[in-house]
């Protein structure tokens, strides 16, 4: 958000930068976007849309901003309705949607017309004792009305106009009452349609609920973590391994590495979440671990060692066994470790020469 900030104040002002804002900004949705609290982003780009008036923009943004689970959910969809209701339908929506959805409106509007019509045709019945309209001539001397009445359903031509002329003021008056008729129903199904997303969301928030509200400290402290703290950290990531999607489970993760960055078990969790995915990730987790945050822990390193060795990088294995012996010396662990990858490297004990750099380690450490 503050690189954001600072992008828009240096280049906001520049029409040529436009698009470039908009690639911070998606950069910034890929990276942090379905992260629970991150509404603040989601409204930030939003409100920077909306001073251009980009109205079928900020509708593609709420279609992906109503599918994650965010604190504030309802707000959003309280404002994605109010974005609705205040422009018009062709405005805020792609060509193909808007055209869709008006013919599926026609189509209705029609069906309830010719039920109606046919309704009435059913149920109508002169009215029984209906008078008849008295002739001229029983109209009683100096009573006659000079103009005659208009026809039922004759509109009164009050401005000289021709037929053709009120003909063509009643079909513009119908077409733009039916316009908005249509309109306000085609708004109805693009809330409703979202609507159906936005429930969908509201069930995935209220899984997540009690495991976000169990985190009372997000943020780095050097002070340990309460027992309660881990407890449910550990839970709500085996909860979004088991249940939620990839990118959501690493969006968890990276939250999690942030207040508990102290923790090697966390980390080694992250590792082996990581490995069926990408092998360059679980190293990329490892080096965080071992070169920014524990660069003295010792079951952190046997187990990068491992990695590395297991897919068949002796040479970074022995070389992060090396760089542990270096910060904690004379650990028992860490020599057995070296000696056993060494020989591994060179394809077993019997290959091992006496005089090699790698035996005289071994006698060092004997």
């Amino acid at each position: 958000m503050h690189f954001i900030s600072f992008y828009k104040s240096k280049y906001g002002q520049d029409p040529a930068a436009k698009e470039d804002i908009r690639r911070v900004y998606e950069r910034a949705i890929t990276a942090g976007g379905t992260e629970f609290r991150s509404d603040k982003l989601w409204d930030s780009y939003i409100t920077w849309e909306t001073e251009d008036k980009n109205l079928r923009q900020i509708t593609l943004i709420y279609d992906r901003l109503l599918t994650v689970p965010t604190q504030l959910y309802s707000h959003h969809f309280e404002n994605f309705k109010t974005h609705v209701t205040n422009n018009h339908p062709k405005e805020f929506l792609t060509l193909d949607e808007f055209m869709k959805l008006r013919a599926e409106v026609v189509k209705e509007i029609k069906a309830e017309k010719e039920a109606t019509e046919n309704s009435v045709l059913d149920g109508e019945e002169a009215a029984p004792g209906t008078a008849e309209t008295p002739a001229v001539d029983d109209v009683p001397p100096g009573e006659e009305d000079p103009s005659p009445s208009p026809a039922p359903g004759e509109t009164v031509n009050l401005l000289g106009l021709d037929q053709n002329e009120v003909q063509a003021i009643k079909d513009v008056s119908a077409f733009y009452q039916d316009d908005e008729n249509e309109m306000q129903k085609v708004r109805e199904k693009v809330i409703e349609l979202r609507e159906k997303v936005h429930r969908l969301t509201e069930e995935e928030v209220s899984k997540r609920w009690n495991y976000e509200e169990g985190i009372r400290r997000p943020y780095f402290h050097v002070k340990p973590l309460e027992k309660s703290q881990l407890k449910n950290w550990k839970e709500y990531l085996e909860w979004e391994i088991a249940t939620g999607s990839h990118e959501r489970t690493i969006i968890l993760f990276e939250r999690c590495m942030i207040a508990c960055a102290l923790y090697e078990d966390m980390w080694v969790m992250y590792a082996k979440f990581m490995e069926p995915h990408s092998l360059e990730g679980v190293r990329n987790i490892f080096q965080r671990a071992g070169r920014i945050h524990l660069p003295t822990k010792p079951n952190l390193h046997l187990q990068w060692s491992a990695f590395e060795e297991k897919h068949g990088n002796y040479e970074a294995a022995l070389e992060i066994l090396t760089h542990l012996e270096n910060a904690v010396p004379g650990l028992t662990s860490v020599a057995v470790r070296t000696l056993g990858a060494e020989i591994r490297a060179l394809g077993g004990f019997k290959n091992l020469k006496m005089n090699s750099p790698l035996n005289l380690k071994h006698k060092q450490h004997s």
